[in-house]
């Protein structure tokens, strides 16, 4: 109606970028905290008005959403939507991923990828995995501290692709990877380190597997 139409147009938003490297935390103006991880924009309201709470998240971010369940809570993502009525959950939704991932870790959100016809509603400790080429989806009961340790200044690693790896690493350490061998990025790693562990420390925990070889010359790093 025309008054929901007057509040829309009277919301102002903000935008908070976290560069690559960074990270940062915020609260909303219903109360939801949100931690955002390296090269991560959200965009927000100053204040929520209307029947729901709407905001957009490029990248990847831990909600603590305010329970309200007369004003649902939607994030907003270009792969698709998550409703929320009051949990703590991650998304994963980098622009350059094909796939968007929601992890609950408590409460109840139920997902809706762009171009699924149908809703995905997760219980506690479930992933949503939506690849948006194939518009396959699957749901997986997982660990969520593999998903949300992140937030906490911990990286565990379960059997994860290096490719995969040395990706968020180059997201959280701004530096560019190459690989001279192709092959190699198939390895797959289990490694718990700290967040925030010197880089080369990081580096030095890959290379004790014994498959692969490191080096660094400034931000270039060349796995052989």
């Amino acid at each position: 109606n025309a008054e929901d139409a007057d509040e829309e147009t009277e919301m102002k938003y903000n935008t908070v970028i976290v560069p690559r490297g960074g990270e940062y935390s915020l609260a909303l103006s219903d109360g939801t905290r949100i931690k955002m991880n390296s090269d991560s924009k959200l965009i927000f309201p100053n204040k929520f008005t209307g029947k729901e709470r709407r905001v957009h998240l490029e990248g990847e971010a831990l909600f603590d959403v305010e329970k309200d369940s007369e004003h649902p809570f939607i994030v907003e993502t270009a792969k698709g939507d998550v409703h929320v009525l009051g949990t703590l959950f991650n998304i994963n939704v980098y622009p350059d991923e094909d796939v968007a991932q929601t992890t609950l870790v408590e409460g109840r959100v139920v997902f809706k990828g762009k171009g699924m016809l149908q809703n995905v509603e997760l219980f506690p400790g479930e992933q949503v995995t939506y690849n948006m080429k194939s518009g396959e989806s699957h749901v997986e009961e997982v660990n969520t501290k593999v998903y949300v340790g992140w937030a906490e200044g911990k990286w565990l690693i379960e059997g994860k692709r290096l490719e995969d790896i040395m990706k968020q690493l180059s997201r959280w350490y701004d530096v560019e990877v190459v690989f001279e061998n192709p092959a190699v990025r198939e390895e797959c790693f289990t490694i718990e380190m700290q967040r925030f562990d010197d880089f080369n420390k990081v580096l030095r925990l890959i290379e004790r597997t014994g498959m692969v070889t490191i080096s660094v010359d400034g931000h270039i790093v060349t796995v052989i």
